[in-house]
């Protein structure tokens, strides 16, 4: 019943006041058109791009997309552009003032929007009062974000090329003193090739073992001699041998991975694939004015209607009095 008594009121209200009504509406609407024109606020144009990641290899439990964001929000790529375009002019924001700075990066947040689809792509959006400008800062984030990938890559690569020389020359050294090892053992101990040697060892040790001559036992006193020595320095030799023959594998695998990060040294990849590439607006964004005027309007009257209502009571509460 209230609120029936309230909506009549405020009903009897309005028509009572009809005409103050829509003056106050003219009044907003004219205003608000007028103030949100061209002539107080300069139209922005939006100009964006889609892009998918590519080349990044995931890292941790961060997505690709997570990557390109972060390298597309960096503060990097964001200072080249600023730089490159010379933003603050264009902004007409004096940076040399100590909030110049401040200035110019709200100005950028108010600008320039990166974020996530519902796709899982990186979306790029820049408001600007030149809509060429919007389209060329879009293509130069993304190609600053290519680049600044690539220094990283780069840098990354240049760590596991040290990493691998280190590794590559410790594997020589390894291979080099075990071949050192190795000749001590053949001009030494006359150990060149084991499996033919042994054969040769064995039958003149046997023959001269099971020979009564003392001619034949001088004769073949040198195969008594080298079988000694591979009793003791055989299985010495066979450990070097298998050693070497393992450390040349493994330097030639290691020798593989190390030019193939050299390759990646050379090449100029793209870390991002546009499916959706930036162009000039024809028609601009911002301000939406119709929303402008209507919200305008609403205001104007909500505030009209608080200020008749309150100027309705005050008259018939002193009629009253009056009475």
């Amino acid at each position: 019943m209230a609120q029936e008594f309230n909506s009549s009121n405020m009903l009897q209200l309005i028509l009572k006041w009809k005409k103050q009504l829509i003056i106050v509406l003219i009044i907003s609407v004219g205003s608000s058109a007028f103030f949100s024109s061209s002539l107080f606020i300069k139209p922005k144009y939006k100009s964006t791009a889609v892009a998918y990641p590519i080349n990044l290899l995931p890292y941790g439990e961060e997505s690709t997309t997570e990557q390109l964001l972060q390298l597309l929000q960096s503060v990097a790529v964001r200072d080249c552009v600023l730089t490159k375009f010379h933003l603050a002019q264009h902004y007409k924001i004096d940076d040399s003032y100590p909030l110049g700075k401040s200035y110019v990066l709200a100005e950028w947040s108010e600008n320039v929007t990166i974020g996530k689809t519902d796709l899982e792509s990186a979306e790029i959006k820049v408001l600007d009062t030149d809509p060429d400008t919007a389209c060329v800062i879009v293509n130069e984030i993304i190609n600053q974000a290519n680049l600044l990938a690539r220094s990283l890559q780069r840098k990354s690569s240049a760590e596991l090329i040290v990493m691998y020389k280190k590794q590559l020359t410790d594997i020589k050294n390894n291979i080099d003193s075990m071949d050192s090892a190795i000749k001590i053992l053949r001009t030494d101990y006359g150990i060149t090739e084991f499996d033919a040697q042994v054969k040769e060892v064995t039958r003149g040790y046997l023959k001269t073992a099971g020979s009564s001559s003392n001619v034949e036992k001088l004769k073949d006193v040198e195969a008594v001699k080298l079988m000694r020595n591979f009793q003791e320095k055989g299985g010495e030799y066979l450990t070097l041998k298998n050693l070497i023959n393992s450390q040349k594998s493994f330097y030639f695998r290691k020798l593989e991975e190390y030019n193939l990060v050299r390759t990646d040294m050379d090449k100029k990849l793209t870390y991002s694939n546009l499916v959706s590439k930036p162009s000039p607006a024809n028609k601009k964004s911002y301000p939406v004015r119709w929303m402008i005027v209507l919200i305008s309007a609403i205001s104007s009257i909500f505030f009209a209607l608080i200020v008749i209502g309150y100027i309705d009571r005050k008259t018939a509460f002193t009629e009253i009095i009056e009475k």
